[in-house]
């Protein structure tokens, strides 16, 4: 297991610095502070201090310590796994398989709050794939989209209009990118804004692996009314390279059942409405709706 290597590395390190009962309480610590990293991705300073019986200074010092020796990353408050930030993005084709259900259950959620001749922009990604395929009974919808396999799949609707954004096509991705995508999305005004994110949490707010991808969705959040993310849970253990916006600027968030409500408590405490789509299908009492008042 990696992290029982870990713990190994922790221990070997120490008895080289201390010894006597300090090492054993470090190590206790380092420990402990380890398996709350290696469960939850992220912890908090007060949390620890609590937990352990110790002061926050003391915690502080023990996240410096484990920071340098490469076990952890310091953030503000606490600190998070060293796999918590990425700086590359899985290529579509893998991404498009991964938590489908999750995706599907998100998508269908979002795609009631989709009404009939609204004008919308759809943001590229696989969960954005997924809500396309939710929304082509919606009629008289206009959809605008940098995605070519959204753009693809909405165009056999006879009911929906399609507009795909022009420009240069990534190589990476079935979507469209550059001046002439980000110029021609300035001229529009929508209703709403569909977007999906690499990343998300309280404290980085939406973030994305590509400065092409950043002022895209930047400027297709100006465009709207109102601003929603779709993202599954796998989107809260991390942040990608580049913050998007801040996490105030989006209206509302889709998640799946599966993200903890820990995760979201600081989201909803910046005035974030976050609507967790749960797994059993057209339960009304199986949607939670929460926003600060």
């Amino acid at each position: 297991m990696v992290f029982l290597k870990i713990f190994d590395n922790v221990h070997e390190t120490n008895k080289t610095i201390i010894g006597g009962d300090k090492i054993n309480m470090v190590i206790e610590r380092e420990s402990f502070i380890l398996q709350k990293i290696y469960e939850k991705k992220r912890v908090k300073v007060n949390e620890l201090a609590e937990a352990l019986k110790v002061t926050p200074e003391t915690i502080r010092k023990d996240l410096t310590e484990m920071e340098d020796k490469n076990l952890l990353k310091r953030v503000h408050g606490g600190a998070v796994a060293l796999t918590y930030f990425k700086s590359m993005e899985p290529i579509y084709s893998k991404r498009s398989v991964e938590q489908i259900d999750a995706k599907q259950t998100i998508a269908s959620e979002v795609a009631k709050d989709i009404l009939p001749g609204e004008t919308i922009i759809v943001d590229n990604g696989s969960t954005c794939y997924e809500f396309a395929k939710s929304i082509i009974g919606i009629p008289g919808l206009t959809v605008i989209t940098p995605s070519v396999k959204v753009a693809l799949l909405l165009s056999e609707s006879a009911t929906i209009s399609v507009f795909l954004l022009g420009g240069w096509l990534r190589p990476t991705e079935p979507s469209t990118k550059g001046d002439v995508t980000l110029s021609t999305l300035k001229d529009f005004h929508v209703n709403k804004t569909i977007l999906s994110s690499a990343g998300v949490s309280a404290e980085f707010g939406l973030t994305e692996y590509l400065e092409e991808d950043v002022v895209i969705k930047r400027q297709a959040m100006e465009c709207a009314e109102k601003v929603i993310v779709i993202a599954d849970h796998t989107k809260f253990d991390l942040a990608a390279l580049i913050t998007v916006v801040p996490i105030e600027e989006v209206d509302e968030i889709y998640v799946d059942s599966k993200v903890d409500d820990e995760k979201l408590a600081p989201i909803k405490d910046k005035g974030v409405l976050v609507i967790k789509a749960k797994d059993e299908d057209n339960d009304p009492q199986n949607m939670d709706k929460s926003k600060k008042e």
